[in-house]
């Protein structure tokens, strides 16, 4: 037996979703139990700032599989003040 924890943030970059599980496995099956699970909101600024990170660095700002668009593109554009 033993005990993992997963995070996972999705691609709407709104908080972290944490599960405490125990994996138990034998010769012909593995049982997964979910002992906990728990999710942690980002502050709203969070996606934002996020967002700008990938502008600035030239990186795709939308998840094509996640959000149905047909391609990967920089969203939005960085302008000295």
């Amino acid at each position: 037996m033993q005990r993992v924890i997963g995070l996972m943030s999705g691609t709407s970059a709104v908080g972290v979703d944490a599960a405490l599980v125990e994996i138990r496995e034998d010769s012909l099956r593995s049982q997964v139990r979910v002992l906990a699970h728990a999710t942690y909101p980002y502050d709203a600024a969070i996606p934002f700032a996020l967002l700008v990170h990938a502008t600035a660095h030239g990186r795709p700002g939308n998840g094509p599989g996640a959000t149905g668009a047909r391609r990967a593109v920089v969203l939005g554009k960085i302008v000295p003040a």
